[in-house]
């Protein structure tokens, strides 16, 4: 049986990707693996492998729930590694302040999707923007602050499932399976 790798996201508007990925041409030289700017997204829920005759009925779960939930804006604003500074970073976020309502959709699809988690305190939108080789990383003579502002109000209108491919010579790509709508 086939099996897909599924997750849920918010798509980045091509224009904040591209103003994105422009900040990032400064750190093109560091040791990370950067997202590309058309694979850009917020992960609202990770699947994981899923059966393929799985799909169809996660997508109609997912639409389900955004007919119940209205759209709304996330603010992000600052582009940071995480977890800190130095050599314990990992990936290279652009994130925002938590927001409420996001956490409200993801914990309404947890739900739907019948998937168990306790309830997080705080859910803080990001786009992971790349994640580090960390053994190149930490052979680095002096760790570079990885540090910039962008403030963005982002649209939160639909709820995308995506499929994560690995295309030959390209890498990964997030293929859009279905967008489901929120409420306007």
């Amino acid at each position: 049986m086939k099996q897909r790798k599924i997750f849920l996201g918010v798509s980045i508007p091509k224009d904040v990707s591209k103003r994105l990925a422009r900040k990032m041409e400064r750190w093109q030289h560091l040791p990370f693996r950067f997202t590309k700017e058309g694979n850009m997204h917020i992960t609202l829920l990770f699947l994981g492998h899923v059966l393929d005759e799985s799909v169809a009925k996660i997508c109609m779960q997912v639409e389900e729930v955004c007919r119940n939930i209205h759209a709304f804006d996330v603010d992000l604003n600052t582009i940071t590694l995480v977890p800190e500074q130095g050599r314990e970073a990992k990936q290279l976020w652009y994130m925002g302040e938590a927001n409420e309502e996001l956490k409200q959709l993801r914990m309404a699809l947890e739900q739907e999707l019948g998937m168990f988690s306790v309830e997080k305190k705080v859910f803080r939108p990001h786009v992971t923007l790349g994640r580090a080789r960390q053994h190149l990383w930490q052979e680095l003579s002096e760790i570079p602050e990885m540090k910039d502002s962008l403030s963005v109000f982002l649209p939160v209108d639909s709820v995308i499932v995506y499929e994560s491919v690995f295309q030959k010579g390209e890498g990964l790509a997030y293929e859009v399976l279905a967008e489901c709508p929120l409420v306007y």
